[in-house]
């Protein structure tokens, strides 16, 4: 019944609602007439009208003005759990939520998928010089460069601070490489503008890839990523790192 409302929207819901209550109104005074009294009564029609009438809009408009504020309310909260505000990017929880679905559909359907973890480097040197709303202006930047280089079918989403992941499914290993050298030039070759300066951010990646040699679950892959980006670091910065059994490192 709530869809219903929505649907049809809040005028005419309460126009809806005045007409049934008059309906109503004047089948209980039809009703009770004819079997209290001994016949109907004019007046008593024409009250059992123009009562709902004058009653219902106005009552029927503030109770159905609650649900729409609610419903708004509740559309808000689900957002705020769904994107980041600042880069409307997909939160830590619905990438993980998201994430581990596709996982699934991968291992049922024994195809790949490439995970990265992506990540702005000295980033606190951003925040330092240009203060957090340059830093801000930087976070935007890179969110706007991944959206622009991902298909619909791929996830991407901020995790916290200047960490960022994305998800490639039905995607080999080169060919996530390939999507994550774009997306580094990108951002390397996109300045920044803020208060009328320039200044240039370049990204670290580390990449793991789900396939039938490696069917792990979504934390797992997740932690071979983090070590691969650690070690992108670790070795010179600005570069995409593909995780290896033997590689040895700490998560970022």
């Amino acid at each position: 019944m709530l869809n219903a409302i929505f649907k049809i929207g809040h005028l005419k819901t309460v126009v809806l609602v005045t007409i049934v209550s008059i309906f109503i109104s004047v089948l209980i005074t039809f009703v009770a007439m004819n079997v209290i009294a001994d016949g109907l009564e004019f007046s008593s029609i024409f009250i059992s009208i123009i009562a709902p009438m004058l009653i219902a809009p106005s009552i029927s408009w503030y109770i159905v003005g609650l649900i729409f504020k609610i419903r708004k309310l509740e559309d808000i909260q689900r957002k705020l759990a769904t994107f980041d505000m600042l880069t409307g990017l997909m939160t830590r929880r619905a990438f993980l939520e998201s994430g581990e679905t596709l996982l699934k559909i991968m291992a049922r359907d024994k195809q790949p998928m490439s995970l990265a973890f992506l990540d702005l480097d000295n980033f606190r040197s951003v925040n330092s010089k240009y203060g957090h709303a340059g830093g801000d202006k930087a976070l935007k930047s890179f969110s706007t460069v991944l959206q622009s280089h991902l298909r619909n079918s791929d996830l991407v989403g901020r995790l916290g601070g200047e960490e960022f992941a994305i998800v490639l499914p039905n995607t080999d290993l080169g060919s996530s490489i390939k999507v994550l050298e774009k997306i580094q030039y990108s951002m390397e070759n996109s300045p920044v503008e803020y208060l009328g300066k320039t200044f240039q951010c370049t990204i670290s990646i580390g990449v793991s890839l789900f396939h039938e040699a490696n069917e792990v679950e979504l934390e797992e892959l997740i932690r071979q990523s983090d070590t691969a980006l650690y070690n992108a670091k670790k070795s010179g910065k600005n570069r995409i790192v593909e995780y290896k059994e033997s590689q040895q490192g700490k998560s970022t």
